[in-house]
């Protein structure tokens, strides 16, 4: 019984692990999909359009 709950914590830490890797491939997705450009004097962000 205990090995079947052992197991059942690693499936859901293991599961945990997945979630955050995907969410932090996610913000760097939505971040790369800014364009910064220096100007003259001033730095301007844009979106780049799909």
């Amino acid at each position: 019984m205990i090995s079947e709950n052992d197991d059942s914590i690693d499936a859901v830490n293991e599961l945990l692990r997945k979630i955050s890797i995907k969410e932090t491939q996610l913000k760097i997705a939505q971040e790369s999909n800014l364009i910064h450009t220096a100007e003259p004097g001033f730095l301007t962000t844009h979106r780049m359009e799909e």
